[in-house]
């Protein structure tokens, strides 16, 4: 498999936001400059777009704009993927995780059906909430962090899923796989970033925890 030097994902966006906000394009503005450093250095890199259209109970994105928006930036993206379709990829990362790591309890303590969460938990103790799971509706809930955890190995090519990623007609195709990944944040998600990387050394996949990085403004 071809891969480029660094799959950078920036301007991470909700589908219930009608329109980019000042995090995106600050995130847009961070990515251009990044790109300048990554192509002095002689490396090359692909741009990715990620949509949480999966917790959103509403959606009011208007994709085509808002991707026309990012390349008037500059920075346009050559695939975009959507948090709905990772869930595959989640679940062969959860498998990846060996069960002495992780601890299932009862979604409510009083009610007797079988709800349930799932946690990841670190050697310090920390516990990293992965799924919620209720057998009344037979349905699970995965988390942020499980779900943007396998959109990291899915950039860097070691775990599939299906359907998840699209060209999106902006650039010309290049490999989608990469040797690193950059993620484009705002500072707050600093946390978010930590429990990813946790999730990764806690699985099978823990060797390519050294080429997670993140770029917060």
């Amino acid at each position: 498999m071809h891969k480029v030097d660094y799959n950078i994902e920036f301007a991470h966006i909700y589908s219930d936001q009608p329109e980019l906000t000042d995090e995106q394009i600050k995130s847009a503005e961070v990515t251009k400059k990044l790109i300048k450093k990554i192509t002095d250095e002689n490396k090359t890199f692909v741009l990715t777009l990620l949509v949480d259209e999966y917790h959103p109970k509403f959606h009011k994105l208007n994709f085509n704009r808002f991707l026309e928006k990012l390349c008037s930036f500059g920075v346009p993206p050559t695939y975009i993927a959507y948090e709905s379709k990772l869930i595959s990829a989640a679940k062969l990362l959860m498998k990846s995780i060996p069960q002495d790591m992780k601890k299932t309890t009862k979604f409510h303590p009083t009610i007797t059906v079988n709800e349930k969460i799932t946690y990841l938990v670190d050697k310090t103790g920390k516990k990293i909430k992965l799924r919620t799971k209720g057998s009344i509706v037979h349905f699970s809930r995965y988390t942020c962090a499980i779900l943007s955890t396998a959109w990291v190995l899915l950039r860097l090519g070691v775990i599939q899923a299906k359907n998840a990623v699209e060209l999106t007609g902006m650039t010309k195709p290049k490999p989608f796989a990469a040797k690193n990944i950059i993620n484009v944040l705002p500072k707050k998600y600093e946390g978010v970033e930590i429990a990813n990387k946790n999730i990764v050394l806690a699985s099978q996949y823990k060797q390519f925890a050294k080429n997670m990085y993140s770029e917060y403004f």
